[in-house]
């Protein structure tokens, strides 16, 4: 049975994992970010960061199957971890945006729409935003 506990070394090693991969993509020593990422998922398989940032380097290298299947081994880990689903949407359709999301800082901040319900005269409820409802005349 898989022991539940948080591992210090492995939370610190994915802090800092996304930003060297990300310095090394950019400096374009693609053979030693690939190492440094088998490093990591050989020692920490059973976390979503590695296989994220291994579909990234397959993106970049235009293995665009291979990557998607990384990018969804790491969101099936954890369903929770927003730079998998979002390298999952910017790359799962025809015109994708060839944004990478290496860690949660390159997800985009979700806005968070406030709603309320109307009704008019016949009864009948209707979610507005409260923005357009307050703007109404």
């Amino acid at each position: 049975m898989k022991k539940n506990f948080i591992n210090e070394e492995e939370v610190e090693a994915m802090k800092s994992l996304p930003l060297l991969i990300k310095k090394l993509n950019s400096a374009g020593n693609y053979k030693q970010a690939f190492k440094n990422v088998y490093d990591a998922m050989s020692k920490y398989p059973d976390n979503p960061v590695p296989h994220n940032l291994l579909g990234i380097l397959l993106e970049k290298s235009d293995d665009h199957n291979l990557a998607m299947k990384h990018f969804r081994i790491a969101w099936i880990l954890d369903p929770t971890y927003e730079p998998a689903n979002q390298n999952l949407l910017n790359f799962g359709d025809f015109y994708s945006k060839k944004h990478f999301a290496y860690s949660e800082e390159d997800c985009p901040k979700e806005k968070k729409e406030s709603y309320t319900i109307i009704y008019d005269d016949k009864h009948i409820g209707h979610v507005v935003k409260k923005n357009d409802y307050y703007n109404l005349d």
